[in-house]
């Protein structure tokens, strides 16, 4: 190889090395406002969509729990961030106050809210904090209370129910005919869509190679026989 040749590698070679690197994938902030106070659908779903967006390269994810619990630990064990403000210890205005900081700390882009109360906390601390986006998933009708909790309850879904006709940019149903009847009640139909639950499918695969895995080491004397149900038999968490 000549000396010129030399010389033109190296100085290609340096012009590589003097490239600027690729800019970082743009990612979008999204943060989940939900209760955790138990064990439901809306907490199963939050969980199961969590697995997906939480490895996404261009989502930046976080959680905001209003109760430490299972949904918290299993979040923080997907690699979640979780923050918890406990509406146990802390009053509805310094909730709403707290969220419209992590917002504004974040640069949260869009929130998503779930049941009412969550729902009513979040928008407001999202329109305080100015995140362009919040949608609301509604997952089921809620439980018929009476007495003071009943009013409460009453109360909340009143302000929830005004809170999405103004400042929801979207709202998501897990069912279609849930979807009609928002649309029905005045909603704008470009804002109501329909979204099933979803399932996680690494649960389930766990769950079949297990059943598989108990059902050909069972006995074959007829005593105890699992051919005799389903092996995906139970429920997905």
């Amino acid at each position: 190889m000549g000396e010129g040749t030399i010389q033109d590698t190296s100085v290609m070679t340096s012009r590589l090395h003097d490239r600027p690197a690729a800019p970082a994938p743009v990612r979008l902030a999204v943060c989940h406002v939900v209760s955790g106070d138990l064990w439901a659908g809306a907490e199963a779903q939050v969980a199961t969509l969590a697995s997906y967006l939480v490895d996404r390269p261009d989502v930046s994810l976080s959680v905001v729990v209003l109760n430490e619990g299972r949904l918290a630990e299993q979040l923080r064990r997907l690699g979640v961030d979780v923050t918890v403000v406990d509406e146990q210890r802390t009053g509805a205005v310094r909730i709403v106050r707290s969220l419209a900081r992590f917002f504004r700390d974040r640069h949260v882009e869009i929130v998503h809210t779930h049941r009412y109360k969550e729902s009513v906390f979040g928008t407001i601390a999202a329109k305080l904090a100015g995140v362009p986006h919040v949608i609301r998933t509604v997952h089921g009708v809620t439980e018929l209370l009476t007495g003071w909790a009943g009013a409460k309850v009453r109360a909340y879904e009143a302000l929830d129910r005004l809170i999405l006709w103004c400042f929801a940019d979207g709202i998501i149903a897990v069912s279609g005919r849930m979807a009609d009847a928002f649309k029905d009640a005045g909603y704008a139909p470009t804002a109501v869509t329909s979204i099933h639950n979803g399932v996680d499918l690494g649960a389930v695969r766990m769950r079949w190679a297990s059943a598989l895995t108990r059902s050909s080491s069972a006995p074959r004397d007829g005593s105890r026989r699992s051919r005799d149900r389903p092996p995906c038999c139970g429920p997905l968490d």
